[in-house]
């Protein structure tokens, strides 16, 4: 047999709690008047006698007919199982008082609960109904007693009968004014919980809309009790912060410990100015460590809250991952910059190719006119010497053209990268300028086990041709002329290597002019200006960097940085 009705769990209305609750009243009291009955059967059989027989028959009826409504409630016909409950009641305490005292029983004061129950179940009509039945039932029960066909109660039962009529039809007012307050405080707290769940769902829209705003946005948000001193994140917090799940504990400590140690002052003084009051907006711009060492930008935005007396009492804000923007401002910058050197560049080109151009035409064209002169006047040492010089004019002229256009290629016109021993590339270099060498006296070392980098061989060979010739160039009147090529130091994976020289020096002030186009410390020396410029391309156009340590009368070492082969 089932026994699961036995259970507190009737049928729940989700869009009707009022119907909830009369259910779970419904469903207790029926409960209740089962397990009572049973147990009135049982005194009864224990305590009684043959003759109350009749008794537990009625007593089995009630009990039985709780599964009658029981069954009902599962069915979800409230309204006709509290009928049938509520008939049952009333004829129950019908039959009780008319087996025993009649209209004085104090059975007849459960009329009460009976329609309190009518009320609540079925609304005010029911007891109006019941109400009705239960007064006829009094009268009925004091005629019967006044003409002595049921054993009499002492006292008057018309005078009962009246004064019941007075209680009942009373009791019945407060009734309909207790159900009716109790109706509308659950009308009252039906509306407060569709209006609670109608914000709760408008709440987690806009939850949900932001959270897809927020991920869109790579941003998080975060929140900060300034009176106790804890700070709530968004979920995504730990993924921005480099973070597994349950790694960062949230505090503002922990926070700090993150940011990278050169912006930490900067940040606590925009918040300061916040919480001050000197600045309305918090904006601060940071950079953030993550736990493997990778260096993120973060760009923080609140907004303090006061209370009425004007103190901060919570901050709130966002933070959001600014790396890719950052380092596109940072390219931008450098751009700029490059962008002015090249104009820079670009006017003390157009200024020196004019005049370096114009004096071998100034030259091979006054020379044309005294070689004319010499040929007439039958001069022959003359003419030599008027060809000669046009000639030299014509080769300065030529070279500097190569050389502008060799520079011109740099970053367009280039072979293929390869890995190339530097080493060997350094050994090839001495042999381009071994006649320089020779003629100088000057004696080279280089360093052994010198490592393999990548990049164009031709370009690079360009590299230490220039400055091997450029060390050679300068080594004025030093007696034991030496130049040494080598390897310093590794900046990240790229290796430093150097071209040392004990020549004349070159004064600090002149360090970066020396890379300049056409700036030629020494007018008087051979060349263009040209080369040094030409190097730093080449370096520049490879990922690296040149420079040069050196003083005026002391070495001269100039160091520059190339790719490691893979």
């Amino acid at each position: 047999m089932n026994f699961s009705w036995l259970k507190l769990s009737p049928p729940q209305f989700v869009d009707d709690p009022e119907s909830t609750s009369r259910a779970y009243l419904l469903h207790l009291a029926s409960l209740v008047l089962f397990l009572g009955s049973l147990l009135l059967i049982v005194i009864n059989s224990l305590y009684g006698n043959f003759a109350e027989r009749s008794i537990n028959i009625a007593l089995a009826g009630v009990a039985g007919l709780q599964v009658v409504v029981q069954f009902m409630i599962r069915q979800g016909r409230i309204r006709a199982a509290s009928i049938l409950l509520l008939f049952i009641c009333w004829v129950g305490m019908t039959w009780i008082a008319s087996q025993v005292e009649g209209v004085g029983d104090v059975a007849i004061v459960c009329y009460f609960l009976i329609l309190l129950g009518a009320g609540f179940l079925l609304g005010w009509k029911a007891v109006t109904l019941f109400t009705a039945w239960t007064i006829l039932a009094v009268w009925l029960l004091a005629i019967y007693e006044w003409k002595g066909l049921m054993h009499p109660a002492p006292g008057n039962p018309i005078r009962v009968a009246l004064d019941l009529t007075i209680i009942f039809g009373i009791g019945s007012l407060e009734i309909y004014f207790i159900i009716s307050a109790l109706r509308r405080s659950i009308h009252d707290a039906r509306e407060q919980l569709r209006e609670r769940q109608r914000v709760e769902d408008a709440l987690r829209d806009e939850q949900e809309r932001l959270s897809i705003a927020l991920q869109a946005a790579n941003m998080e948000t975060w929140n900060w009790n300034i009176e106790t001193g804890t700070v709530s994140w968004s979920e995504g917090i730990e993924a921005m912060f480099g973070m597994v799940p349950g790694q960062f504990d949230g505090k503002y400590e922990s926070y700090l410990s993150l940011i990278h140690p050169d912006d930490v002052s900067e940040l606590q003084q925009a918040l300061s100015r916040s919480l001050s009051n000197i600045e309305v907006n918090y904006v601060v711009v940071h950079r953030l460590v993550w736990p493997g060492g990778e260096v993120r930008w973060l760009e923080g935005r609140g907004k303090v809250y006061r209370n009425a007396a004007g103190r901060p009492v919570r901050m709130a804000g966002t933070v959001v991952d600014v790396t890719d923007r950052q380092m596109g401002e940072m390219e931008r910058e450098r751009l700029l910059q490059e962008l002015g050197a090249k104009n820079r560049e670009l006017e003390q080109f157009t200024y020196t190719v004019s005049h370096d151009l114009k004096a071998p035409l100034i030259t091979i064209k006054g020379f044309m006119g005294f070689l004319e002169q010499d040929a007439l006047s039958g001069n022959q040492d003359r003419v030599r010497k008027d060809v000669q010089r046009i000639s030299d004019a014509v080769d300065r002229m030529h070279r500097l053209l190569t050389e502008l256009l060799e520079l011109s290629r740099i970053g367009r016109m280039v072979n293929a990268p390869t890995p190339i021993s530097f080493e060997s590339l350094a050994k090839e270099a001495l042999e381009l300028v071994h006649g320089r060498l020779e003629m100088r006296g000057v004696k080279v070392m280089v360093a052994e086990g010198l490592p393999v980098i990548y990049g164009d061989r031709q370009r690079l060979l360009e590299v230490l041709q220039n400055l091997l010739d450029n060390a050679a160039k300068f080594m004025g009147n030093q007696a034991i002329p030496l130049i040494e090529v080598g390897l310093k130091t590794y900046q990240g994976n790229m290796p430093v290597f150097f071209v040392r020289d004990n020549g004349v020096g070159i004064a600090p002030e002149h360090h970066e002019r020396v890379f300049g186009l056409f700036n030629k410390l020494d007018p008087s020396a051979e060349g263009t200006g040209v080369g040094l410029a030409l190097v730093k391309r080449i370096v520049e156009f490879h990922g690296g960097k040149i420079w040069v340590e050196s003083e005026p009368g002391k070495e001269s070492t100039f160091f520059f940085t190339l790719p490691l082969a893979e």
